[in-house]
């Protein structure tokens, strides 16, 4: 038994010494990784000296890089410089290994940071000069482009496109008052430009008038939101014309019929305005004030221009006839009720004074379809950007007494879809200011460079009804003057009545 108690107690023993020397042995350090972090990016002068004048730091935030180089680049082939922590760094699946390589940043790139398991990741965009795409146009020997009747061939460059271009001079006002003049493109072949689908034919509007160069883009969100069949596409561009900087432009589709735009097919595209040529194929009809011009097909024949103005004339015999509401035989037997609703709102909420009926007002009919309104186009002097009219001001009708539009707010189903429909509308209100602050967060560079060549800011230009003195007031005053306006309609239409209207003058641009 005693035997027992001393070969316990002695096992006993050595485990506690054994406890005791485990205790006074060091545990291994375990040595953590550092979190993945980017530090620095840039871009310098000694890395990239053919495209480099400036050393151009990034902008580093949790997800994203943006870098904005202050030239302009003719190749976004650079090597960056970069600083990190963690294990290495890879940019388009390459591996850096303190190894300078160069990159292809036209578009945004993917760069991730390793430490370990762990991987932090950023996009990579390279902004040259003002941010925005450049459009690069020259001329045989430079030579002026002065004509609205004949086309100049051209060189032309945008990102990895480099090809010929026809251009000739475009619009009414726009190119007779602004010394920036807006243009016509047209490719020999169909090019997709930018994000937008292929076509021969492209616009470069000035937006002179407009200090915000904003307005056109902003009626065309309005269109986009609408039930319009098409609403042109266009992205803000810097143009560089016979080696200068020309400014801030829209590049946009043309409206014209075509799979990418106006889709209609055994069709026309018609536009009501007050400025036409002798040689245009216009259409009188009783009750509008301005000719109807068959602008597609080109050169119709005379088949053509009867089926159109038998078509008005039997629409317009209807539409001021005793019987014009009825469901059947009324107006809406010749022309699409959602089109002319959501039409007329994105013209009585811009309050354009063109959409009066007074130019740039399209309309498209499909033989054997309906007349329908649209696509929009020509907002620079709308959104109170005008000094005649009462049209600075953003309370007040005015598109709803443009002569066929008078008469069908004397229709109580048509009143009531422009009361359903412009809810819709208002409840996007703050959609349209957030889009607005966007393009001018994507402009703030170019109309800076803008600026300078066209000193506009502190400068009246027709039509201006105020000038705000710099770009940030200018972009402020079209959202205030878009608040007021959009709250006063709602007011306006919860209480109108079958038949109020606003004689419109019949004076534009």
């Amino acid at each position: 038994m005693k035997g027992n108690i001393h070969t316990h107690f002695g096992a006993i023993l050595i485990f506690c010494v054994f406890l005791a020397f485990s205790s006074c042995k060091e545990e291994p350090t375990i040595i953590e990784k550092p979190s993945p972090e980017l530090l620095q990016f840039s871009l310098s002068a000694e890395k990239n000296p053919l495209q480099i004048v400036y050393t151009a730091n990034g902008s580093i935030d949790d997800s994203s890089v943006t870098v904005r180089v202050e030239n302009i680049l003719s190749s976004y082939v650079l090597t960056p410089t970069i600083r990190f922590k963690g294990d290495s760094v890879t940019i388009a699946n390459i591996r850096m290994d303190n190894v300078d390589h160069a990159f292809d940043f036209s578009q945004p790139q993917q760069l991730i940071v390793h430490s370990g398991k762990l991987r932090k990741e950023y996009i990579v965009s390279v902004l040259s000069y003002n941010g925005l795409p450049i459009v690069w146009i020259e001329t045989k020997q430079r030579e002026d482009i002065v004509s609205r009747d004949e086309f100049l061939t051209a060189d032309f460059r945008l990102d990895d496109i480099s090809t010929k271009v026809n251009i000739i001079g475009r619009g009414n006002s726009t190119w007779e008052v602004s010394p920036k003049k807006p243009y016509t493109l047209k490719f020999d072949e169909k090019r997709s430009l930018l994000t937008m689908p292929e076509d021969k034919s492209w616009v470069l509007l000035a937006n002179f008038f407009d200090k915000t160069s904003l307005r056109n883009a902003t009626a065309f969100y309005l269109s986009r939101l609408s039930l319009l069949d098409y609403t042109p596409r266009a992205e803000f561009i810097d143009l560089m014309l016979n080696g200068r900087y020309n400014g801030t432009y829209q590049l946009t589709e043309k409206i014209k019929i075509g799979k990418n735009r106006v889709n209609i097919s055994n069709g026309y595209l018609l536009e009501i305005d007050a400025k036409y040529d002798e040689n245009d194929s216009i259409i009188r009809t009783r009750h509008l004030i301005h000719p109807v011009n068959i602008k597609e097909p080109d050169n119709p024949s005379a088949g053509d221009v009867a089926y159109v103005r038998d078509y008005l004339t039997r629409f317009e015999t209807v539409l001021y006839s005793d019987y014009f509401t009825d469901a059947d035989s009324g107006w809406t037997a010749y022309m699409d009720l959602e089109s002319a609703v959501d039409w007329y709102l994105v013209q009585e909420i811009a309050k354009n004074t063109d959409g009066a009926f007074f130019s740039s007002c399209y309309m498209t009919l499909a033989k054997g379809g309906k007349l329908q309104m649209g696509p929009v186009w020509d907002f620079d002097i709308a959104f109170g950007n005008v000094n005649y009219n009462d049209n600075w001001n953003p309370e007040g009708l005015f598109i709803n007494g443009a002569t066929w539009y008078s008469r069908l707010f004397q229709d109580p189903v048509f009143v009531a879809h422009v009361k359903q429909r412009y809810d819709y509308f208002y409840s996007h209100k703050y959609d349209i200011i957030a889009y607005i602050n966007m393009q001018a967060n994507k402009l703030r560079y170019s109309v800076e460079e803008n600026e300078k060549r066209w000193g506009v800011f502190y400068t009246p230009t027709w039509p201006n009804y105020d000038i705000w003195g710099s770009y940030q007031n200018e972009v402020q005053s079209l959202k205030e003057w878009i608040n007021r306006r959009m709250d006063w309609l709602k007011t306006e239409f919860n209480g109108l009545s079958i038949g109020e209207t606003q004689d419109s003058p019949p004076s534009g641009k």
